[in-house]
């Protein structure tokens, strides 16, 4: 499982040219619920603040008929293409 935190630590790691906009740690549950008082979209996940969210990626291997690239690539693959997206 790979959580928010564990996404910034990898682009900050392999874009470290954008180190500066990642975040270096996760937010207290308490402030994001707090934050979830005055923020719409927060609200409407408040549910599900503070829980992980297991996903399960075999069924999605069974459909393309492949194993997925691994998660921390497909990451930091994302990063490079939405940083380049911004600048172009």
């Amino acid at each position: 499982m790979v959580s928010l935190v564990d996404v910034a630590r990898a682009l900050r790691r392999h874009l470290p040219d954008l180190s500066e906009k990642m975040p270096a740690r996760a937010m207290p549950t308490w402030v994001t619920w707090l934050a979830s008082v005055f923020e719409a979209q927060l609200r409407d996940n408040r549910r599900l603040i503070g829980e992980n969210q297991p996903f399960d990626h075999m069924a999605a291997e069974k459909l393309i008929g492949r194993e997925l690239r691994p998660v921390r690539d497909a990451i930091v693959q994302t990063g490079r293409i939405l940083a380049e997206h911004r600048r172009g």
